[in-house]
């Protein structure tokens, strides 16, 4: 008996229906002399849909598909099927299985009819998005429904379509030009529209010329030096940076790079104190002492034409910041030191290594061990009981740490505060309160966790969640490991403890500590100022080499901000080096009335004129509240930048430092008196507790929430 009279005899009565709907994958069994099997029939239909419709170039995201039928369904299906051109580099090569499961889904009359209506739709839409971006508002109005004719043009007719398509992944670039010469809408456009994409491809083109295979390529100067770096890895309080600032010290001339002024200028004192004269060099402030040639100053001032004879770069496990990274990459690429003495985590080592080994400079690595152990203390502590002298409690936010505090104050604990906003001369003063006694606990953010080396007895996570500019997340070990660490000074204390403000955050801090160290993958990619030399604005080249694909471990950072600076200011000049200049100016990019100074410093040096002293400053309020004389600093920061770049007016900043200086007591006074702010509804202005976790209290909550 054949096989296919024992396929007649399994099916029986439904044999008729079954050749009906699959005689073509059993004729070819036949004829090939296969076994005729329910399974051999279906893996040959399966064949041949894979054959009709080339899966080889079908994108699908089937996953999306099966979870919601609305998901959108993008796909290639060439010869005279439907084009859905994606990214390339977004191409998936499917399974067989999850390809014919699609066509058995697509294949159901109702959902193809569907999905051919919605197809339509989408790209009449795209296609009027494209020709707007292209040539200004256009009226499609007019325009025929996309036909079945028009889905023949699949063929991408050149590679400069093609490398726009890639680059811009705009999906109806080839129907826009496959209509031109059939539809008089388009027709008159056509000279434009390949104008617009050679030029694109001109502009993508040079941008990918202006980065260098290798980015220590664009440090000249340090490649023409045989450089040797010491890496000093190990966790914090194991005495890193103090074994590299002694070589910087016996060095004829040095320079320390650190990602705080805080510790530039803590480096900038230890240096003059122990008579090596020391410049100070900050984004705030110049200090210049006489006969130095030694600078202490934050890692983004750094000169990479300058020689030195000793550098050291300290904090380099922020290599992998996604705002900052780029500047330490580029301190290791780009600086001229004979020895360069890197001070990093143990996650870090790895990647200094990497970038090291691409300036073909050498290297040795030394690792430090902590002097005092550090380890979990037995219970989680609920606030305020179980407070000790020395301990440093740690959360997230100004709020948090003015709340916190201010609930420390009612329990009778005398306490000092720490976090980014305070100046350095108020967080050093609070810090030495705290030294020496004259508090008993410090509230302090993560801005602990470098610097300041204190006397901390143990470490107190009341918050094991950070906020990252878009929502809040957990911290990674790396953090906790950084915070944690600041505790157990040696020789005060023998042990340097860690714990909780709960068993589950404590079982999470424990949990992290104990984990291996992972190796940072990724750092920050400098930007390249040969770029600028391109003739088109540098809006146009930043936001086109912030798309260009990037070679591990090299990632480029978030320019959504500069490009937003960029654009207002390419509204008044064209000089790309003023406006870059003034993009890179550091400012806290959240504050309304930064921004607004910023503007205004700018559009003075853009017309290039001085302005009066007393036309940029405001008058200072001896009554105001802490945070406005936070905001009343950093506006003059920011003065004192514009006047020392752009117009080097020694008189104005001596007054400008000299207000600072006020300020500085100013605020020293309130934090000391603790005059601070608790945590209010927003509504009420009710006082809630520092970890309540919504800025309005329940009775407004409930209250809105019947309105509603």
């Amino acid at each position: 008996m054949s096989t296919l009279d024992n396929l007649k005899k399994q099916l029986g009565n439904d044999y008729n229906l079954y050749k009906k709907r699959h005689g073509r994958a059993i004729k070819y069994l036949q004829k090939k002399g296969l076994e005729i099997t329910t399974q051999n029939v279906k893996s040959r239909e399966r064949a041949f849909n894979l054959r009709k419709y080339d899966f080889g170039d079908i994108t699908l995201w089937a996953d999306e598909y099966f979870k919601s039928r609305t998901a959108e369904l993008e796909t290639i299906l060439k010869k005279r099927s439907i084009l859905f051109y994606n990214s390339r580099d977004e191409i998936v090569k499917l399974s067989k299985a999850n390809a014919v499961e699609f066509f058995e889904a697509f294949n159901n009359k109702w959902y193809k009819k569907r999905f051919f209506k919605d197809w339509h739709l989408s790209q009449r839409s795209v296609a009027k998005d494209v020709i707007d971006e292209l040539f200004g508002r256009y009226n499609l109005q007019n325009e025929k429904p996309i036909t079945k004719k028009i889905l023949k043009y699949t063929d991408i007719y050149d590679e400069t379509v093609n490398y726009i398509l890639k680059k811009q992944n705009l999906v109806t670039i080839p129907y826009i030009l496959g209509k031109i010469p059939s539809n008089p809408h388009y027709r008159r456009f056509s000279k434009e529209i390949s104008s617009k994409i050679l030029a694109h491809l001109y502009l993508d083109r040079s941008i990918s010329d202006g980065i260098p295979d290798n980015y220590a390529q664009l440090y000249p100067d340090a490649r023409l030096m045989h450089r040797h770096f010491v890496i000093h890895y190990g966790p914090t309080n194991s005495g890193k940076t103090h074994k590299a600032i002694r070589a910087l010290k016996n060095s004829g001339s040095g320079i320390y790079l650190a990602p705080l002024r805080l510790l530039a200028y803590e480096i900038y004192e230890r240096l003059n104190l122990e008579e090596v004269p020391c410049s100070l060099l900050t984004g705030e402030e110049r200090i210049e002492v006489p006969f130095s040639n030694h600078i202490s100053g934050t890692i983004e001032m750094l000169d990479t034409t300058a020689i030195f004879d000793v550098a050291v770069i300290d904090e380099a496990q922020m290599l992998s910041d996604s705002d900052r990274g780029a500047a330490w990459t580029k301190a290791i690429l780009g600086v001229c030191a004979n020895e360069v003495h890197i001070c990093c985590s143990p996650d870090a080592v790895n990647a200094c290594k990497q970038l090291i080994q691409m300036c073909n400079d050498t290297f040795e690595c030394e690792q430090t061990q902590r002097l005092v152990p550090l380890i979990p203390d037995t219970e989680p502590i609920e606030l305020p009981r179980g407070l000790q002298r020395g301990d440093a409690l740690i959360v997230f936010s100004r709020k948090n740490v003015h709340s916190v505090a201010l609930m420390l104050k009612k329990y009778g604990y005398k306490t000092s505060i720490i976090y980014s906003g305070l100046p350095y001369e108020v967080r050093h003063n609070e810090a030495q309160r705290f030294a020496e006694g004259e508090t008993d606990i410090i509230v302090s953010t993560d801005a602990i966790g470098m610097g300041l080396n204190l006397p901390i007895k143990r470490v107190i996570f009341l918050e094991t969640t950070k906020f990252n500019g878009k929502r809040r997340v957990p911290l990674s070990s790396s953090q906790i490991r950084q915070i944690a660490g600041r505790a157990g000074r040696a020789g005060l204390y023998d042990t340097g403890l860690y714990t909780a403000n709960s068993a589950e955050d404590k079982e999470f801090i424990d949990n992290s500590i104990n984990m291996p160290d992972t190796q940072i993958t990724e750092v920050g990619a400098p930007f390249s100022e040969r770029l600028m030399s391109i003739n088109v604005p540098l809006s146009t080249i930043l936001e086109k080499w912030s798309q260009m694909p990037e070679k591990p471990p090299f990632k480029k950072g978030d320019i959504t901000f500069k490009l937003e600076l960029c654009r207002y200011l390419e509204k008044m000049t064209e000089d790309k080096e003023v406006i870059y200049d003034l993009i890179t100016i550091p400012f806290d990019e959240g504050s309304i009335e930064l921004n607004r100074s910023w503007k205004a410093l700018s559009e003075y040096v853009i017309s290039d004129t001085k302005p009066e002293y007393n036309v940029v400053t405001a008058d200072i309020d001896t009554q105001s509240r802490l945070d406005k004389l936070e905001t009343a600093f950093k506006r003059y920061d920011l003065l004192y930048y514009f006047y020392y770049k752009f117009w080097r007016d020694k008189e104005i900043l001596a007054k400008i430092t000299d207000t600072k200086s006020y300020l500085t007591q100013e605020m020293i006074k309130l934090v000391e008196k603790q005059a601070l702010e608790p945590k209010k509804c927003k509504n009420c202005g009710k006082v809630l507790s520092w970890n309540y976790k919504i800025g309005i209290c329940p009775k407004c909550f409930h209250k809105g929430k019947n309105q509603w």
